[in-house]
């Protein structure tokens, strides 16, 4: 299915952005290049972190509500911690606020949903939250280039809210 592929390699895309972002935070925040890039995302947190979880709702929802992927309950804690984002981050956008906490909490728990529902996929880590009736969260309804499923776009979409923020509260630590 092609939306499943573009999908896949904007999350592809996504988390070589997020492996750039996170050297740079750790190894050159105080190289000038490095400082321009912080700044850039940093700066820019908000408007990326609220492109990042519109596009992971909209996502979910043409799966679960056009295309009839029915979610299953891992599903639904990852949509519980990413739809919110959608909200704050317009409204402290507009407001011009500093949610940074609010959002790094909100992402780090959703984060930690969807790698446990990509890791269940693979068998690595055993099923406790689906049960035997309803939808299974091992299986893998979307799955590009031998790796990228639903959990992955999501997880993907998760750390690059967090290191968005963590761009921002360096800029501002460095301002104030």
């Amino acid at each position: 299915m092609i939306y499943s592929k573009i999908l896949a390699i904007l999350a592809i895309l996504g988390d070589l952005l997020a492996i750039t972002l996170l050297v740079i935070l750790i190894f050159y925040r105080s190289n000038e290049t490095g400082k321009k890039i912080i700044n850039f995302f940093g700066k820019n947190s908000l408007l990326f972190s609220f492109l990042i979880a519109l596009f992971a709702t909209a996502g979910s929802l043409i799966y679960s509500e056009f295309l009839k992927f029915p979610p299953c309950p891992l599903c639904w804690y990852q949509r519980i911690f990413m739809y919110p984002i959608v909200i704050l981050t317009a409204m402290a956008w507009r407001f011009k606020e500093n949610i940074n906490k609010y959002i790094i909490a909100l992402a780090s728990i959703g984060g930690l949903f969807s790698l446990y529902h990509y890791l269940l996929e693979f068998g690595i880590v055993p099923s406790t939250f689906c049960s035997a009736e309803g939808v299974s969260c091992a299986q893998r309804l979307v799955f590009e280039f031998g790796f990228v499923s639903l959990p992955f776009m999501t997880l993907t979409g998760f750390i690059l809210i967090i290191l968005f923020a963590v761009a921002n509260n360096r800029i501002r630590s460095s301002v104030g």
